[in-house]
């Protein structure tokens, strides 16, 4: 039984993919703590095509996403490391919120684990940006 909560698959860019694992490689070595673990489950999982290729519904690196997150719409995107800014509302990738967005699609529901420990759950509204769609390949 899959959870209902997760999305049903999800898509990444190759490109993505390679500048993700060597982020984590190059900010915690040959072992990412444990609050990476989302972040590496998807690269695990994930179905890896072309950035060309990449359905433009799909949440990218550089994406802004519109969420439903309990009854309120925000609009994030999703960003490395030293580019988040939480009064932007650029969340990091190596957030549980960022790791929760990547490859997910409109429609999907998703989940991660608050600060204070509840879990908290986001409907993806759109996918108003995403670099791909924009033509832009290597972003």
């Amino acid at each position: 039984m899959t959870d209902p909560i997760a999305p049903t698959a999800r898509t990444i860019t190759d490109l993505d993919e390679v500048r993700l694992l060597n982020l984590l490689k190059r900010q915690f070595g040959a072992t990412p703590p444990p609050s990476t673990r989302a972040l590496l489950e998807v690269l695990d999982n994930a179905d890896v095509v072309a950035p060309q290729a990449i359905a433009p519904e799909v949440v990218t690196m550089g994406s802004q996403v519109a969420v439903d997150i309990g009854g309120r719409a925000q609009t994030l995107s999703v960003v490395y490391p030293e580019d988040a800014d939480a009064e932007a509302a650029r969340v990091s990738i190596l957030s549980p919120i960022g790791a929760a967005l990547l490859g997910a699609r409109v429609g999907d529901r998703v989940c991660w684990q608050g600060t204070g420990g509840a879990p908290i759950t986001a409907q993806i509204q759109a996918v108003p940006f995403q670099p791909e769609a924009a033509g832009d390949f290597i972003a």
